[in-house]
Formats: C-alpha cells, structure tokens, sequence
C-alpha cells in the first residue's frame, strides 16, 4: 500500500517536502486512514473472539513495521527527488 502512495502521490509529497512540512504533516491524512484500516481489523478480530491481548499484539505490530516501511520508503524518495533535481 505504501508503494501505490507513493507512486500516486509523488509529485504532491515533492512539493510538500521542498515547502519544509515534516514527516507527519505531509503524510497525516494517510497514517490516519491506515491506522483506521488497523483498528477496524482489530475490533472486527476481537469480535471474532481472538484474545483481546494477541489482537493488541497483531494491531501494534502491523502498526508498526507499517511506520518502518513508510519511512524507508521516503528515505528512497528522497534520493531518488534529489537525483531528479540535479538532473540524474
């Protein structure tokens, strides 16, 4: 999911990162529907009566390789805007 973001929204984040938003004020909207997406899987899995700690778990987890993966792909978006810039 991170990828297709990334590629959808390229141009808009390049021009958010040269205006000088950080991380989070750049990309808010989207850790905020994904965060949803993570909640609703962990009401729906509690609901299905998996231990309320293994769901916890599972949702932090996600939560956070899903943190570590948006932020290694910005690193890569990074290079690859500087590339552009200097004409590469």
């Amino acid at each position: 999911m991170n990828r297709l973001y990334f590629e959808e929204f390229r141009r808009a984040i390049f021009i958010k990162r040269i205006a000088g938003l950080r991380f989070l004020e750049i990309h808010r909207t989207y850790l905020f529907a994904q965060l949803g997406v993570f909640l609703l899987g962990f009401v729906a899995s509690v609901f299905l009566q998996v231990e309320i700690v293994v769901a916890f778990l599972v949702l932090l987890l996600f939560t956070g390789l899903s943190l570590l993966q948006l932020h290694v792909q910005m690193q890569k978006e990074n290079k690859m805007s500087m590339l552009v810039l200097k004409g590469g």
